[in-house]
């Protein structure tokens, strides 16, 4: 994820008249007094989050780290590697095993290489590591991990380059994946291990978006032109996947300011670029989202709208079948917004953050409802998202005092009982399966199951299937025989997503009519396809 900051934010304000609201007032998870920057965040499904920046560390510019644990809080910051010399732009994934990729770069001016540790449960922060060995200056490195464990990095180094790191392999060999003079490449990753990369060509007068894919078993395939010639100068994509393989890219168009999407299909190909923006005045540096179900959130900044000199935050919803609705304002501030971020949660709402004057704020999308009330949730400038499995949004932020974190405050979930595949052990599933899978969620003597919403519940990202006339696919059985009636949904065995999956279990969500939140576990087993 591209973030451009200017200069180092010097301001930091406290406001104690606004109540935070959804959000915990915001806690110092590290840099004081050393003006931190460049962070970013990512969470792994058990909902452990991890935050990188850049600091002083007194001599040099160097990478720290710090994670967060459910139940215990934020840890100390870490150094997490040693250079005597300058280090930069740390990027971030995580894997659904728990373990944490960083990539960022360092060296001297005109020089530069790329770096990559690893934290391990249970072990902590490895060795930073060099993972590509060309003469030259590299930079701008990203990183994503599949749903397999392997991660991928790409930089550019007067090319588009990616090392892939494979578990119990390690990084492999540095690989060109593009045949001209690609900048800023963005990269996301499937549950399967396919990945997408993105890339703008930056020519001066004309610069097009172009992207590649990596597939196990073929690798790399060739860069394909996928703005569709819709803007003589595109540039600074994003991407996004969803577990099912499909992608988005957004990026603007420099001379007329006009933002703009394709979708990549799995199995099929890239689409024609569609312009997503439709307010008079310009948008810029676009970021985007999937959720579990192939549906996308898009945000941008929206230059002079409503009111002239003051920038705005703007998104529009793509719809799995349905497509791109009508790009909506999503904040009423009276000063400018800037350098927006984007984050699905795992009930399919969408979590935007943006700096505004010397606040952060945050607005949620919900699906059938729209876009809510924006929030504070602290002082500083540069905020960055990122959502975990259980539904909690997780924002770092520099500001003078150091780095900053804040969370949702959720409402706990009641922990329910749940049988995957009523009657069967083990509960086997083939993902490549085209059908569906019981799972019942089962009645006590203080928790009526029937009570359950089934539009609410998922398992591990699948929904439950519908039949005609929109009904889900649902009824109510004592599957157990103890005399209480329990709720059998059956859910779309292909949209299940293994790096939801806790310990071996799958994770059952739901709400009941009356709004109050369920969680239930059952073991899984992955059965090849035949």
């Amino acid at each position: 994820m591209t973030v451009f900051f200017v200069g180092v934010l010097g301001l930091h304000f406290t406001r104690t008249a606004e109540p935070y609201g959804t959000w915990t007032p915001p806690e110092l998870i590290g840099g004081a007094g050393s003006s931190p920057n460049y962070q970013q965040i990512a969470c792994d499904p058990s909902g452990n989050v991890f935050a990188v920046w850049r600091q002083s560390d007194g001599t040099y510019l160097s990478i720290y780290a710090n994670r967060y644990v459910p139940g215990s809080g934020w840890g100390t910051a870490q150094l997490i590697e040693y250079a005597s010399e300058h280090a930069s732009d740390p990027e971030i994934a995580c894997d659904p095993s728990g373990n944490a990729f960083v990539v960022w770069y360092q060296g001297v001016w005109g020089a530069h290489s790329i770096y990559a540790n690893q934290y391990v449960p249970g072990s902590g922060w490895g060795t930073a590591q060099l993972i590509e060995s060309a003469s030259g200056d590299a930079g701008w490195p990203e990183i994503a991990c599949d749903g397999l464990g392997n991660a991928v990095a790409v930089w550019g180094a007067g090319s588009i380059y990616a090392n892939r790191y494979v578990p119990g392999s390690g990084w492999g060999t540095p690989q060109r994946i593009e045949s001209g003079k690609g900048k800023y490449p963005q990269i996301a990753c499937d549950r399967s291990g396919n990945a997408i990369v993105v890339w703008y060509t930056g020519n001066v007068g004309a610069s097009s978006v172009y992207a590649n894919r990596y597939v196990p078993g073929s690798g790399w395939g060739t860069e394909v032109d996928i703005d569709s010639g819709t803007a003589s100068w595109a540039g600074i994509p994003e991407v996004a996947c969803d577990p099912q393989g499909n992608a988005f890219a957004v990026w603007y168009e420099e001379y007329t300011h006009r933002v703009y999407a394709n979708r990549y299909v799995h199995g099929s190909s890239w689409g024609t670029a569609q312009r997503i923006d439709s307010f008079p005045s310009s948008g810029y540096l676009p970021q985007i989202a999937c959720d579990s179900q192939g549906n996308a959130m898009a945000v941008w900044e929206q230059w002079e709208y409503p009111s002239a000199y003051i920038n705005s935050i703007c998104a529009n919803y793509y719809v799995r079948g349905v497509g791109w609705g009508t790009s909506q304002l999503i904040e009423s501030g009276t000063t400018g917004a800037y350098f927006p971020h984007v984050a699905f949660d795992s009930n399919g709402n969408a979590w935007a953050v943006w700096e505004q004057g010397v606040d952060i704020r945050a607005n949620r999308f919900v699906p059938g409802s729209g876009w809510e009330t924006e929030e504070l949730v602290g002082e500083g400038g540069f905020p960055r998202i990122a959502c975990d499995n259980q539904g909690n949004a997780f924002v770092v932020w520099p500001s003078w005092g150091g780095m900053y974190a804040s969370k949702t405050q959720v409402q706990p979930a009641l922990v329910v009982e749940i049988d995957i595949k009523p009657g069967s052990y083990p509960n086997t599933i083939n993902l490549g399966s085209q059908g569906v899978i019981p799972v019942a969620v089962l009645s006590s003597a203080d928790f009526d199951a029937t009570m359950v919403d089934p539009t609410s519940v998922q398992l591990s990202g699948a929904d439950v299937a519908m039949r005609g006339q929109g009904k889900s696919l649902a009824h109510v059985e004592d599957v157990n025989g103890d005399g209480l009636l329990d709720l059998v949904c059956q859910v779309e065995t292909e949209n299940l997503d293994p790096g939801a999956f806790q310990g071996g279990d799958a994770i059952l969500t739901g709400e009941t009519f009356d709004g109050i939140l369920i969680e239930g576990r059952d073991e899984i087993i992955i059965v090849p396809s035949q």
